[in-house]
């Protein structure tokens, strides 16, 4: 008789300098929260959160049923009680990966395995690069640097691994899937937000920074003054706030919403999502509004060329387009057929290739490789 032998999980201990403690979690970590939920649903991987300080992911990965552990219980600059922190998570979970996200995890990531903590094999993630101080510059070219220790590195956007040692991994981001937005959804949305019904809605939502376009999209606002019906809509918070509710107090066309609750505070009422960002990895929003099958109105910056592909998924333009976003928008505004095919083709494109669960199968390959090198 054949004697079924059981699938032993393998453990990984996913290490995050999370930051999120004001209600809402940061990108990297939902990207993280959402790949853990995968792999503990797989039955493929036993994935163990730890973050360096205690923080809101803890609390929400715990109520996803996910172990949650920390390094300290305070935030300090001397890496040295981080990493024995993680040796001892790694004595309660003895031959497990770790795998790292983003530049200060990786950073102790690689010290820890250079010290000799022992661990099953080192997987770093990098999200993307924010260089809007000199400090943040120099950790990032450290991380890219020191990438090499790790290994495995990924990326979740082709042109990063221009930046990266030779052999970084295109490694996209992936979200949960969902159902499309019904009609009466977006129709509650908008009464709820006081948004006409009859409106053609531009939308976009995400933290309103310098780098993510917001003197982009104004612009672009004050260029379709005159185009019937279309109603601009801006969710967020963040340092540009300001420039917004002023914005706001000289368009008609301009809502400035404030802050909602995830990606269904605002979507669901759009009929066009943009994106006018300088700098992107692989947007979150973007694969949000792709899910939605909203037509998308993007710059060309980071995947957002490979997550979604003009001319059929997309309209495309250059970073810094102020005249292209408002003419793409302005087309769409008066193409109902061009909206529903570009949304339709988005979320095709969704469903083939940005679902966390195309993330989690290709980071289990990238999983067992390292633990196969480990173990030869």
């Amino acid at each position: 008789d054949l004697v079924s032998v059981p699938i032993v999980p393998l453990k990984v201990i996913h290490l995050l300098d999370a930051a999120g403690g004001d209600g809402q979690l940061w990108g990297k970590e939902r990207v993280a929260h959402w790949l853990m939920e995968a792999q503990l649903a797989s039955n493929d991987v036993y994935p163990v959160l730890c973050t360096l300080t205690p923080k809101l992911l803890n609390d929400v990965a715990s109520q996803s049923g996910i172990e949650s552990l920390h390094l300290a219980e305070d935030v300090t600059k001397d890496p040295r009680p981080y990493i024995a922190g993680l040796r001892k998570v790694l004595q309660v979970h003895p031959g497990a990966i770790v795998h790292t996200h983003g530049y200060k995890a990786n950073l102790i990531g690689r010290a820890a395995k250079l010290a000799r903590v022992p661990m099953r094999g080192l997987v770093s993630t990098c999200h993307g690069w924010v260089e809007t101080t000199r400090s943040l510059r120099l950790y990032n070219a450290l991380d890219r640097f020191t990438s090499r220790y790790s290994d495995a590195a990924t990326v979740p956007a082709p042109n990063m691994q221009e930046r990266m040692p030779k052999g970084t991994i295109f490694l996209p981001n992936g979200i949960p899937d969902g159902p499309l937005p019904t009609p009466q959804e977006q129709a509650h949305l908008r009464n709820k937000l006081s948004i006409p019904t009859d409106a053609v809605v531009a939308g976009t939502l995400g933290r309103l920074s310098a780098e993510k376009g917001i003197d982009v999209l104004i612009n672009a606002v004050a260029q379709t003054l005159n185009v019937p019906n279309l109603c601009w809509v801006v969710a967020g918070t963040g340092p540009l706030a300001d420039n917004l509710k002023h914005a706001e107090s000289q368009f008609p066309n301009l809502r400035f919403i404030g802050y909602v609750d995830g990606s269904a505070g605002l979507l669901p009422a759009t009929d066009i999502f943009v994106q006018p960002s300088w700098t992107e990895g692989l947007s979150l929003a973007l694969l949000e509004a792709a899910r939605a099958g909203r037509a998308i109105v993007a710059t060309r910056v980071g995947a957002t060329d490979w997550a979604v592909r003009p001319p059929s998924e997309a309209i495309l333009v250059e970073k810094g387009d102020a005249s292209g976003l408002a003419a793409g928008v302005s087309r769409l505004a008066a193409d109902r057929d061009l909206r529903q095919s570009l949304g339709k083709e988005a979320r095709r494109r969704f469903d083939e290739a940005l679902n966390v669960d195309a993330m989690h199968r290709r980071l289990l390959e990238i999983y067992r490789s390292v633990a196969q090198k480990h173990a030869s």
